[in-house]
């Protein structure tokens, strides 16, 4: 193994007292807990029968080796995540989580008792998985991508629907509640309470938004709720281990492709306390990553290390040695479990030649396990100790550590011990302790016993720390009526110079709905919101505030708009709080002087006027429901449009400006007609197709019958990616698609002319009349899969080119798919298949649909009107959804607004694809996947 020359590795566990684990945790005594996947990846021999194991090492000689070990539980199904929690254990093993004991003292589990249930199964690389505690005293889970419907409680019988989010829950009580984001494996926290996660494409990101604060307002629709800190996707890696082949693997050693249990370190034996360092574990490349973090207002920027620039924290030459979770130790070390395996990859993934190369070796290793320590050369570890043996009064005491590990590990033990009699001592500790990290602990701990009081939490609010700041306003409400106005010291923090308190109080102030919460919220709506995640956070907190909030908005001098105006207007519509809607417009359309608007006016308007019609709205809908006040306003809206249209008069605008002055117009019922116009020369100009494509849309949004047929005058003028934004635009509303394929049948639109991805999704519509007329005009897309992929052999025994690859792929790929800088990111980077063989490229592209990445499902959202969006769903809260189609555009709806949803098992790429090419092309198009830099191509994304 390379790692820094001052760090040294040596192992603690191995064969055959450990064998294929795959996570690790350690009981309040220091013994270690292990879950080992046996059954991995198909069963043990050969059967789909559970097989993992739960094993409890213990180290009797005191050397920080393990010697002994016990087989706790066997005959677990795929297990994935251990947390020790009172007598036993909690196992995260879908379709359950369950609680395990040993009641008799044999060292064997006899109670095992079923927790939640409902988790995803299928691939075992992707289940639920995580247990890890929060300083608010519940217990973390990583969804593993799989699990978007509901799960159960068993000790409630609630059933909570999980979409793409994670979720905490209280074993004891079995309370469930969603967790904004969705990691694959691990999600972990740093010091501090900000979570992380990971996805096998993308090595870290930042979860800066709570779901259960989103959700409280009903009216918004919340952006992404995570920061990605490593881009772009799949980022480079430098691994050591020798490249190779294996079912004509290229490039095998150039890119993230497994990134997994990303962590925090928390100690400081290997770093200096004031350093934040994220590890990322890459079996694939047998090797972990790390990234240093810096804060950045509300989260975080992600750099390399120099010495990492061009090589790894840890790269091993054995190829056997599969990382697969990084965790710090009591000891202050970094601990990593290597499963240690010949093959990570599961078959599901593989194409038949690699399952048939690989079958005998799938197994490889099962017998094999390690779990290596990584330590300072110059500084020694710490005595792990044995805290079970400890009193209350000096478990609290040791709370003045660096240790993450031994901090969590305390405050579990304090709250399930009922350990009131220390709470004078916490208290005592919370206050004034010179250690931030005690005092935090502290705090948390006094809460999960339920023993705060208003004068702690006062003080606390002082703190000179941000963190204990912006706890305390957190854990404000659970004091609230108790005899003191804390509310009065809560709201004086609106101009704390850190932004993580003030992202805290923008969305505690909701919990409240007294007149101060709401002078606060309005000024921090007043204040600087320039990050989006300010802007959502003061939204969620909304409800209660929503006149003083939107009397701020609506009193900013002509010309200066808040970035919260579109989002107000939305609510005020929705809540029927016209007047305040009346008001907010004044501002919002309210010119200069000289009778010109800001580029901000413009963008706000469009991003309302978008909102609306996500409803099926048109604007004499609104005035008309919204009245008189509203329809005022509205009579202004004829000097914005018109200066909208001056914009675009003149080419000589920056192409952000023609882009956001055309999303004004097409909404003023007496001015459609020439707003159409004026987009309609547009295209006829030939302008930057960012322009055009944005006009598409635009008039996408005019719902008007001869919308499709202007559209589709200029059809055999158009580039293919505003082709492509025609097509989803007509796709949008099933009376303009009639109209498509009525021009295609009577041939004044040329059948080939149309591209694969919209035969198929025509082919696969809702509507039985469409996939009818489109299989007679396309043909039909059912045909024996095994006859087509033995027809199409010959090509995978061509030779192809490159350079004539590259202008394949940007012809028929790069609306879905990004090489370089060609295509749009919608689908997979192609660069980071694990298999670009021949044969399983031919196969990808002849059979889409048969492995689809989670990630990648195709989902169809209907709003009003009969409006509908299909593509990928990127992100989810409990209240809104982000969905971005096959024109690249990101649509974020509230789920109010959603009338139906739908997951369509079967892909954006399209069948039939290998008939837009020759033969020789298609060999030309598998040559470039296998080789972009033999077209003389930068294989860095931009």
């Amino acid at each position: 193994m390379e790692l820094p020359a001052d760090l040294k590795v040596d192992i603690v566990a191995t064969e055959p007292l450990v064998r294929d684990p795959v996570a690790i945790a350690w009981a309040a005594d220091g013994s270690l807990w292990v879950v080992e996947m046996a059954d991995y990846p198909s069963g043990v021999n050969g059967e789909m029968k559970p097989g993992g194991r739960v094993r409890h090492l213990t180290d009797q000689d005191g050397d920080g080796r393990y010697d002994q070990g016990k087989l706790f539980l066997e005959g677990v199904n795929f297990p994935t995540g251990i947390l020790p929690w009172k007598e036993g254990v909690i196992v995260t093993a879908a379709p359950d989580i369950f609680y395990a004991e040993d009641t008799d003292g044999d060292g064997r589990a006899d109670k095992r008792e079923v927790l939640l249930t409902g988790f995803a199964e299928k691939n075992p690389q992707l289940r639920v998985n995580g247990l890890r505690w929060g300083l608010d005293n519940w217990v973390y889970c990583a969804n593993g991508l799989r699990t978007t419907g509901e799960i159960r409680s068993v000790k409630t019988g609630d059933h909570v629907r999980l979409g793409k989010r994670d979720f905490r829950f209280k074993p004891d009580t079995g309370e469930i509640d969603p967790q904004s984001g969705m990691s694959q494996f691990g999600r972990n926290r740093d010091d501090w309470g900000n979570w992380f996660g990971v996805h096998n494409s993308y090595p870290l990101w930042h979860f800066v938004l709570k779901d259960h604060y989103l959700r409280r307002n009903p009216y918004l629709a919340s952006p992404d709720p995570k920061e990605q800190l490593v881009l772009p996707r799949n980022p480079p890696v430098y691994p050591r281990s020798p490249l190779i082949e294996r079912y004509e693997h290229p490039h095998r050693g150039s890119l993230f492709t497994s990134a997994c249990s990303a962590m925090i370190y928390r100690d400081n034996r290997l770093f200096p306390a004031s350093e934040k360092h994220a590890f990322t574990c890459e079996p694939q490349h047998n090797l972990i990553h790390r990234e240093v973090l810096e804060p950045a207002g509300v989260t975080f920027t992600a750099h390399q290390p120099e010495r990492e620039k061009a090589q790894e924290f840890l790269a091993s030459r054995d190829l056997w040695f599969r990382p697969v979770m990084i965790r710090t130790a009591p000891d202050g070390a970094l601990w990593i479990v290597d499963m240690y395996r010949y093959q990570i990859e599961h078959p599901k993934w593989m194409p038949p030649k690699g399952k048939r190369e690989l079958e005998p070796f799938l197994r490889s290793g099962e017998e094999y396990g390690r779990i290596y320590r990584i330590s300072p050369k110059r500084r020694s570890l710490r005595t792990v100790p044995n805290l079970s043996r400890k009193t209350n009064s000096e478990l609290a005491k040791r709370f003045d550590t660096a240790n993450g590990w031994q901090r969590d590990k305390i405050q579990q033990l304090l709250i399930w011990r009922d350990a009131t009699e220390v709470s004078e001592q916490l208290k005592e500790m919370a206050r004034g302790h010179s250690n931030a990290k005690a005092r935090l602990h502290a705090l948390c701990t006094l809460d999960g016993l339920e023993m705060l009081d208003a004068r702690l939490i006062r003080d606390a609010l002082k703190d000179p720390h941000p963190a204990l700041r912006r706890h305390a306003i957190r854990l404000s409400k659970t004091v609230a009526g108790k005899g003191s106005p804390i509310i009065e010291e809560v709201v004086e923090l609106v101009n704390d110079p850190d932004a993580t308190v003030r992202l805290q109080l923008a969305c505690s102030l909701g919990e409240w709905s007294g007149e101060k919460a709401g002078q606060a919220l309005a000024a921090l709506a007043k204040g600087e919101i320039g990050s989006e995640y300010m802007q959502t956070a003061i939204l969620s907190s909304i409800v209660p505030h929503f006149a003083k909030v939107a009397n701020v908005v609506a009193s900013q001098p002509p010309g200066q708009v808040s970035p919260l105006t579109a989002s107000l207007l939305d609510m005020a519509w929705q809540k029927e709080a016209f007047s305040a809607m009346a008001y907010v417009l004044t501002s919002l359309m309210a010119p200069d002087k000289n009778g010109h608007y800001t580029l901000e006016q413009l963008s706000v308007f469009g991003d309302w006027r978008e909102r609306l019609e996500n409803q099926g709205l048109d604007l004499e809908t609104v005035i008309e429901k919204a009245g008189k006040k509203v329809g005022l306003q509205f009579k202004k809206l004829p000097g914005l449009t018109s200066y909208a249209r001056s914009i675009l008069k003149d080419e000589k605008h920056s192409i952000e400006e023609q882009t956001t002055a055309m999303r004004v117009l097409g909404w003023y019922g007496s001015e459609q007609e020439q707003d159409a116009a004026v987009l309609m020369s547009i295209l006829s100009e030939q302008r930057p197709i960012p322009v055009q494509t944005k006009a598409v849309q635009v008039l996408g949004g005019i719902d008007h019958p001869s919308i499709p047929e202007r559209l589709l005058k200029g059809w055999s003028d158009y580039v293919a990616p505003v082709r492509t934004t025609v097509l989803n635009v007509l796709s949008q509303r099933t009376a303009w698609l009639r109209v498509l394929l009525d021009r295609l049948e009577q041939g004044r639109i040329a059948r080939s002319s149309v591209d694969m991805t919209f035969r198929n999704r025509l082919r696969r519509h809702d509507a039985a009349s469409i996939q009818k007329r489109a299989e007679r005009l396309f043909g039909d897309r059912k045909r024996n899969e095994k006859e087509k992929i033995a027809d199409f052999k010959e090509v995978i025994r061509k030779e192809g080119d490159a350079k004539r690859g590259k202008a394949v792929f940007r012809k028929n790929c790069a609306s879905c798919h990004q090489v370089g800088d060609i295509g749009r990111q919608i689908g997979p980077n192609l660069l980071s298949l694990t298999d670009r063989s021949p044969e399983a490229l031919l196969t990808s592209i002849l059979q889409p649909s048969q492995s689809i990445a989670p990630q990648y499902r195709t989902y169809e959202v209907m709003t009003g009107k009969d409006r509908v969006l299909l593509g990928i769903l990127t992100s989810e809260t409990g209240n809104s959804l982000t969905i971005k189609t096959i024109d690249g555009e990101a649509h974020t709806v509230s789920r109010k607004h959603v009338e139906s949803l739908r997951t369509l098992e079967w892909s954006l790429m399209p069948e039939g694809l290998e008939h837009a090419m020759t033969r020789q092309e298609l060999a030309d198009l598998i040559e470039f996947l296998r080789y972009p830099q033999r077209a003389k191509f930068s294989t860095k994304s931009p």
